[in-house]
């Protein structure tokens, strides 16, 4: 009985095209024109990989990224 109430709380895999919406809001030079060397890298790759169909590529690009974030994050409230 524990394993469908587990399995039905899982969030289900977002869409190649969700990914890269999101990865494109974040990283688009034109959107974010400070985007460093690194994440207009990670927007290249990322638009490779959806060209491609490539969404655990995606998945990946997207994790980084929102690491990133959190870690900054973490770091600007401890106020170092």
């Amino acid at each position: 009985m524990k394993d469908n109430d587990t399995k039905s709380k899982e969030k289900p895999l977002p869409s190649a095209k969700e990914l890269y919406r999101k990865i494109v809001k974040k990283l688009h030079p034109d959107m974010n024109p400070d985007v460093t060397e690194h994440e207009l890298e990670l927007f290249h790759r990322a638009t490779k990989a959806y060209e491609e169909g490539d969404i655990m590529t995606l998945q990946a690009i997207y994790e980084c990224f929102v690491e990133v974030i959190r870690k900054l994050f973490v770091t600007i409230l401890q106020g170092t």
